[in-house]
């Protein structure tokens, strides 16, 4: 891999057969791109995307954080990321720890307590503290919650 172009690490990393050791040593690369690619594979290792959510690219992080792949570790460490897309995101995924939820459903950003809001694994009692959130979006989001 270290004479191949960005585009062919992306099109190998992107490639749904690729193996998961080749993923691992794609995940050390220069390239962000390529980083980016690794951290929304399926296949890729949990050790990996750990390893991958302390990304200095916040793209990179943010892949890590939407890939449903994601450890509960990996999640909980991004619920106190300052990007505020990769907080939304570990605020809708189903394997977002519970303590993560209930810190991200006081966030400043009305999108991420949307998110926590929507999200089927927050817990009801965090929920009621939402249904009186000043924004209706997320009032509305608490209403259509099954829990």
């Amino acid at each position: 891999t270290k004479h191949a172009s960005i585009e062919e690490k992306e099109s190998v990393a992107g490639d749904p057969g690729c193996p998961v050791k080749l993923l691992a040593i794609l995940a050390d690369d220069r390239s962000h791109a390529v980083r980016q690619v690794v951290a929304r594979h399926f296949s890729t290792p949990v050790e990996t995307l750990e390893k991958l959510a302390d990304d200095i690219n916040k793209d990179v992080r943010i892949n890590v954080a939407c890939n449903p792949s994601a450890s509960v570790a990996a999640l909980a460490r991004l619920s106190f990321d300052n990007d505020t897309v990769i907080r939304q995101c570990v605020a809708v995924h189903e394997r977002t720890p519970v303590p993560s939820l209930q810190t991200l459903a006081f966030d400043e950003q009305t999108s991420v307590r949307y998110g926590v809001a929507v999200n089927l694994s927050t817990p009801s009692i965090t929920l009621s503290k939402l249904a009186g959130d000043e924004a209706l979006q997320i009032r509305q989001a608490v209403a259509a919650n099954p829990k």
